[in-house]
């Protein structure tokens, strides 16, 4: 069975000095090791048994790098994402979100939300005035002062020659709650995905017309409502103050979005089991 080397403290992870160590004991290249431990967000699946594993994350921990071996199928596999529009968190014993125009919400009793995780997803359209992008606008310290906005930010991410009759590519970053929950044996594994810019607040006690004041509201019924363990609670508690998501949680790809949930969820539940 393949087994998993999780990485504890990521993102404050030293991916040169973790594939040094892990070298010998996998027989690859240190490069490709820092490559996939990049890319896989804080994971890594070895070609190892058990027991070799544990020895591989004995290894990382003697050199100051906090890390633990599972096995891969411990990784929890999460389903597509299904947007709602309407999230309602005012119920003492379950969320409740509206998928469908029609019909009734689907319920998920709080005990089953594995993780409210308050991310920017970014997204490339072809839009604004044909020219390079403007000087000094970082994609993702620009991307960071969105979360307080609550609203749609346009980001120029990359420019065309002046005069050329091709649009610039544009960044659209949207606020976006991503909500993990399992609801139950004949359901399984649900994923809800919230924007701040569509979301109907006439579920919070008192909505304003600030789409800021009402996301950071939502997002603080949410920190009242779930386990102060669970994945990403420090990033929601920080969004409920209207403080920026951090870094890693500036997403433009699904795939990214689910290997961070992924890991961030594994790391939750080791930290629950003493690790």
């Amino acid at each position: 069975m393949q087994q998993l080397l999780v990485a504890l403290d990521w993102p404050a992870v030293d991916f040169g000095a973790v594939a040094v160590v892990l070298a010998p004991l996998l027989n690859d290249h240190p490069t490709d090791i820092a490559a996939r431990v990049r890319r896989s967000r804080g994971f890594v699946e070895v070609p190892l048994d058990a027991a070799a594993a544990e020895v591989a994350a004995t290894a990382l921990r003697a050199a100051n790098h906090r890390f633990c071996a599972v096995a891969a199928d411990w990784m929890p596999r999460l389903p597509k994402p299904r947007t709602t529009r309407c999230l309602d968190t005012s119920q003492a014993t379950a969320l409740t979100a509206q998928i469908a125009l029609t019909g009734p919400p689907e319920s998920l009793p709080w005990a089953r939300v594995l993780a409210a995780v308050p991310t920017l997803w970014l997204s490339s359209v072809a839009g604004g005035p044909a020219g390079p992008a403007p000087k000094g606008r970082s994609l993702t310290s620009k991307a960071m002062s969105l979360a307080t906005t609550g609203g749609i930010g346009m980001l120029l991410s990359k420019g065309t020659p002046k005069g050329s009759s091709q649009a610039s590519s544009v960044s659209v970053a949207r606020p976006m709650l991503v909500i993990v929950g399992h609801g139950g044996i004949d359901v399984g594994h649900v994923r809800y995905h919230l924007f701040a810019d569509a979301a109907d607040y006439r579920v919070l006690p008192a909505p304003t017309q600030t789409v800021a004041t009402n996301w950071a509201a939502l997002l603080g019924t949410l920190v009242a409502q779930l386990r102060p363990d669970l994945a990403f609670a420090a990033e929601l508690a920080a969004g409920a103050a209207g403080v920026d998501a951090s870094g890693d949680l500036v997403i433009d790809d699904d795939n990214l979005l689910e290997r961070t949930l992924r890991h961030r969820m594994m790391c939750a539940a080791l930290m629950r089991m003493g690790w």
